[in-house]
């Protein structure tokens, strides 16, 4: 049977090697495993199957930006070696009244392991150990090297186009996709090209050869210039309308799309109209606006803060005011890349 490339990434996402029902996991959390002489070749394995899957050749940077987790901006694929340490400790830690209940009536030497691997801890990223009562928190000890990923990644980037790329990656959501399951009978599974080019552009691989477009515009290598060619199809902001549009219809409120007759000053028509009355004897309307984030306008403060396009973009007075005169109108505005 061959899986299709969602599925693959899912599997190494949500249950690789080190996932809590293996028993790799254990052994990391129970023994010494820093200095494990396999966990290269683990490395190398996994990165080697991640190239495979996305149809990409990862660079160091992006290697190890796809190391972060999903929230940090990258793809959750965790390394053996980095979790070594905060698993052992946050397990010795969270065993230590255990082990002197089970031991007390025994004169036993303190635990050298946990006491040298948590000097080494300290001096390998300059800083204390967690307070006792969130010693047995692996995320306490796991923090301190993600950031430092963070910050190597974060230094790398030269171009405002690429700072502003990891910033929306590691803005609240926008990894969301990564954490739904493939299921194809609630519309959840991406095809294999989908897949690539979601995975590309989170991690600034290349998706194409560079091109010129048909607005005349030099594509490179990153293919973004998709997003804000005045003479693209539209269909980002076509699927955004038809996902507000299923909403309602999955609630039992019919509606529809891009109705026409509501303005007869300038003849515009919104994106979607329910048809039946929502609020004040009115019906609802939407208008779907897709801020993309490295367009020219956007891309110096996307650079800085992520999420900076779609607040400018809300920030701006409504374009049209008549729907209020016949519904109650909402504006949706949606930041995108790779979401």
């Amino acid at each position: 049977m061959t899986l299709q490339s969602h599925s693959l990434i899912i599997i190494i996402i949500r249950r690789p090697l080190f996932s809590r029902e293996h028993r790799l996991a254990h052994l990391l959390r129970c023994s010494p495993s820093v200095d494990m002489k396999h966990s290269p070749l683990l490395a190398i394995l996994l990165r080697s199957a991640l190239s495979r899957i996305t149809n990409s050749n990862l660079t160091d940077t992006q290697w190890l930006q796809a190391r972060l987790p999903i929230k940090d901006g990258g793809l959750g694929v965790r390394r053996v070696a980095s979790l070594a340490f905060p698993a052992f400790l946050a397990s010795a830690a969270g065993t230590v009244s255990l082990q002197d209940a089970i031991l007390a009536r025994y004169a036993c030497p303190t635990d050298s392991f946990f006491e040298t691997f948590r000097q080494t801890w300290s001096d390998t990223f300059g800083s204390s150990p967690p307070t006792t009562d969130v010693m047995h928190k692996q995320s306490f000890w796991d923090r301190p090297g993600i950031q430092r990923d963070q910050t190597t990644v974060e230094s790398s980037l030269v171009t405002c186009e690429h700072q502003a790329s990891f910033r929306a990656a590691a803005a609240p959501h926008s990894g969301d996709w990564l954490h739904a399951l493939p299921i194809t009978s609630r519309g959840l599974r991406l095809d294999d090209e989908s897949v690539r080019v979601a995975v590309g552009l989170r991690l600034g691989c290349n998706v194409c050869v560079p091109y010129a477009c048909v607005c005349g515009t030099q594509v490179d290598a990153g293919g973004t210039h998709a997003f804000v060619c005045k003479r693209a199809p539209g269909q980002i902001a076509r699927h955004l309308n038809d996902v507000v549009a299923r909403a309602f219809v999955s609630d039992g409120v019919p509606v529809t799309k891009e109705p026409i007759g509501l303005a007869k000053q300038d003849g515009k028509r919104p994106d979607g109209l329910t048809l039946i009355l929502w609020q004040c004897g009115k019906p609802f309307t939407w208008d779907v606006t897709v801020a993309h984030m490295l367009a020219d306008s956007y891309v110096s403060a996307t650079a800085r803060s992520g999420g900076a396009a779609a607040e400018q973009a809300g920030g701006r007075p409504n374009m049209i005011f008549w729907h209020r005169q016949v519904a109650c109108f909402n504006q949706l505005q949606q930041r995108h890349l790779a979401r």
